[in-house]
């Protein structure tokens, strides 16, 4: 790891997962709660889980490659 960073666990947890960019995300996460209540899937909270944002950085673009994790009950 780095100098300077900081480094957590997280437990093994089942996630909803929707691909989407740097400029869409706060469009992609009103789409995977409508469709995690659609199929009856809840966010599940625990201690040490939360949403992950995985963000693809590459120099010299504008849009940018995006994951969101929700950790949820099955």
């Amino acid at each position: 790891m780095p100098e300077g960073m900081i480094g957590f666990t997280l437990p093994f947890q089942t996630y909803a997962k929707i691909n989407c960019t740097n400029k869409s995300i706060g469009e992609a996460y009103d789409r995977i709660f409508k469709w995690m209540n659609e199929k009856g899937y809840v966010q599940r909270f625990l201690e040490n889980t939360c949403p992950i944002e995985i963000f693809y950085f590459e120099d010299q673009v504008e849009e940018e490659d995006v994951e969101i994790l929700i950790p949820i009950r099955t």
